[in-house]
């Protein structure tokens, strides 16, 4: 008989963090995750277009917020190889780290990366971009650490960004340091 089982690594998640602002299984929670399934069915949009979305509050939400030229251009050609809903597992500092990337825009030449942008949908009500960050800076760093790995480049290669739906903006995250610091 095998001894009880002991855990080799600690698991994290950084995903399941998205739960934390939609807890309770209530509307806003199936409203957010239709409004995740609508984007991830968006590869590239042409300037101004508008693709045939749902008449539901997640398809109003989607329409709406693909009307704002910040959210609009994530979703036009910009040369950069596209993962949507990209899962990815690895080891990183004895950590098994997992969870999926809402949408990924890959940069190179080719031969080497230049940039990679983690974009992450948010639909959850915060007052301010500042306020947005605050409550997505574990989530955010993490995500930068995993691309970096498992594309084997340094971690200022890759930016992540917010995109509310709430805010109808994008948020830049154009500094997550190893430290736990976010700065706009």
């Amino acid at each position: 008989q095998l001894p009880d089982g002991r855990a080799q690594r600690s698991r994290r998640n950084p995903s399941k963090k998205k739960d934390q602002s939609t807890k309770g299984g209530g509307s806003g929670r199936r409203i957010g995750i239709e409004v995740h399934s609508l984007f991830e069915k968006i590869e590239w949009l042409a300037p101004g277009e508008v693709p045939a979305l749902p008449f539901s509050a997640a398809g109003k939400l989607v329409e709406d917020s693909l009307k704002q030229q910040a959210i609009h251009q994530v979703f036009e050609d910009s040369g950069a190889e596209l993962y949507r809903e990209q899962a990815f597992e690895l080891i990183h500092q004895g950590r098994w780290m997992s969870g999926v990337v809402d949408r990924l825009h890959v940069y190179s030449d080719g031969e080497s990366i230049s940039r990679i942008e983690v974009i992450d949908f948010k639909t959850d009500g915060a007052k301010s971009g500042e306020e947005l960050v605050r409550r997505h800076a574990g989530q955010m760093m993490d995500y930068q650490v995993a691309m970096a790995a498992v594309f084997e480049v340094e971690p200022s290669v890759v930016k992540c960004r917010l995109l509310s739906t709430h805010l109808g903006e994008v948020i830049e995250v154009s500094e997550v340091s190893t430290q736990g610091e976010l700065n706009l």
